[in-house]
């Protein structure tokens, strides 16, 4: 494997792994296999380089996947070492191939995968509160942001309404009359 094809290949990892966790850009640069625990079940516990807070994320069975080789590592080994390599490597050259390959006409670039988890997780879960801390945000207002409902999950939100029978006509109940009696 060439370089550019190993780090095409990192970057692929490392960009799904941001989908799957939230971990930013600098954040998969730097991540180590110290900060991954695989007991009881495989974790991330990082602390942010933008914010020097800790975030800890379990892993799905897919972001595993994503990095696990079955070697044995040094706590201090970068997970993704070929996007550090140098100073002239270029880590958003794959994603602008990637999104030329597919035919995306709109851009994008790392924070698109943190994007794309906070979207999936709010979906899935409407606990904001717990999104939050899975980003690492330190006020829920900073999660906010990803609140943007999409149509599916507004059509779903409505559809569990509970359904009122509408063919039944209710009776008129006039308070402080007697039935049958004119007031």
């Amino acid at each position: 494997m060439t370089d550019v094809e190993e780090l095409a290949d990192q970057c692929r990892n490392a960009f799904l792994l941001s989908c799957f966790t939230g971990l930013r850009l600098g954040d998969l640069k730097s991540l180590t296999w110290g900060d991954i625990t695989q007991s009881p079940e495989p974790a991330i516990e990082k602390r942010q380089n933008k914010t020097q807070g800790v975030v800890s994320v379990p892993l799905s069975p897919s972001a595993w996947e994503l990095i696990k080789d079955d070697r044995i590592h040094k706590n201090e080994e970068l997970v993704f070492p070929r996007m550090t390599l140098t100073k002239a490597v270029n880590v958003h050259q794959p994603l602008i191939a990637w999104r030329k390959k597919a035919k995306i006409a709109r851009p994008f670039g790392w924070h698109a995968g943190r994007h794309s988890f906070a979207m999936m997780t709010l979906e899935a879960s409407g606990d904001i509160y717990s999104v939050s801390r899975l980003l690492g945000h330190s006020d829920v207002k900073i999660t906010s942001v990803y609140l943007r409902l999409t149509d599916p999950r507004k059509k779903e939100i409505i559809a569990s309404l509970p359904e009122i029978d509408t063919g039944t006509k209710a009776a008129l109940i006039v308070i402080g009359k007697e039935e049958g009696k004119e007031g």
